[in-house]
């Protein structure tokens, strides 16, 4: 028994456009990006974070992927349950990553690191580039790439396979939890070391 697949004739005009508001999209985003403090810890000047660069990393490839698919297809794709829980994943990393930063800031006001350039913001903390950050960093592109391959391949949401969320969650857990420890300021009562 031959193997029957479907050929769809798609609009040039469609792609063109499917393309041209997802690259305007992106660079916006960039744009604000280096200009704002949209993935940064606090001001414009102020560097950058990791787990909302992870976030808003996220957040537009699952909304290019869903206006691709739904340009391409005619359809509004369900989100699978793996998109939502990268989604999770990266909201409950900002969310805590958030409390240490502003615990740690409103302890030593006046002490918000400024930015030494995006990347090494993010793989890099006081002591120097950390691999907890670089971990979180190369698994998140990782998956981005995967997930966005399976959407072109497929024109469907990707239901990812749960071991790989489960190594998502985990570098993202051992990120905020590392955070903690290299937040956090040193005992006044401790003796110099």
């Amino acid at each position: 028994m031959a193997n029957k697949f479907h050929l769809q004739y798609i609009n040039n005009w469609a792609w063109l456009l499917t393309f041209l508001l997802i690259a305007v999209i992106i660079t916006l985003f960039l744009l604000l990006a280096i200009r704002t403090n949209l993935i940064r810890i606090g001001d414009d000047n102020s560097s950058y974070s990791l787990a909302l660069t992870q976030l808003a990393f996220w957040t537009l490839i699952i909304a290019a992927s869903f206006f691709y698919i739904w340009v391409i297809t005619g359809e509004l794709t369900p989100i699978t349950g793996s998109t939502l829980v990268l989604l999770s994943i990266s909201i409950a990393t900002t969310g805590s990553s958030r409390l240490v930063d502003i615990r740690r800031f409103t302890n030593t006001p006046g002490n918000m690191p400024s930015s030494d350039g995006f990347f090494k913001d993010v793989l890099s903390d006081d002591l120097g580039y950390s691999v907890h950050r670089s971990q979180m960093f190369l698994w998140t592109a990782i998956l981005g790439i995967i997930f966005v391959g399976a959407v072109v391949v497929t024109q469907k949401m990707p239901q990812l396979d749960t071991t790989l969320l489960g190594l998502m969650g985990i570098s993202s857990g051992a990120y905020v939890g590392l955070k903690m420890i290299e937040n956090k300021a040193p005992d006044t009562n401790d003796p110099p070391k």
